[in-house]
């Protein structure tokens, strides 16, 4: 709000801002009520957090890959029931006998392929 060419100090700026008020110049900003801020405030938190949440799972998808472990071509979802078996069973230091032997028979069929 630049109004003068000369020295802008806080005093001229603040005169300057008075006098927009006085003429009715500034319009109002608008304040939501106390409900719709907090709704607004959990619907950017819920954006924040599926957010986070995609991140860790691409992370997991890159270290996988990086690891030649391949499961989305296996199954549809690889933090569903059986990846999450899978994931599990990788991070315990299980065989792979033995994570595919506490898989669903179907999840059996697909991986043996």
């Amino acid at each position: 709000m630049k109004a003068f060419t000369h020295k802008k100090t806080d005093k001229i700026d603040s005169e300057f801002i008075a006098q927009f008020a006085l003429n009715k110049m500034v319009q109002p900003s608008r304040v939501f009520a106390k409900n719709q801020r907090e709704f607004r405030s959990y619907v950017r938190l819920r954006l924040t957090l599926v957010e986070k949440r995609t991140d860790l799972k691409n992370e997991a998808h890159s270290i996988l890959a990086s690891e030649m472990l391949h499961l989305k071509d296996v199954l549809t979802d690889i933090f569903g029931k059986n990846g999450r078996i899978i994931l599990s069973g990788i991070s315990s230091g299980k065989s792979v006998d033995q994570i595919i032997a506490s898989l669903s028979p179907t999840v059996h069929k697909n991986m043996v392929r």
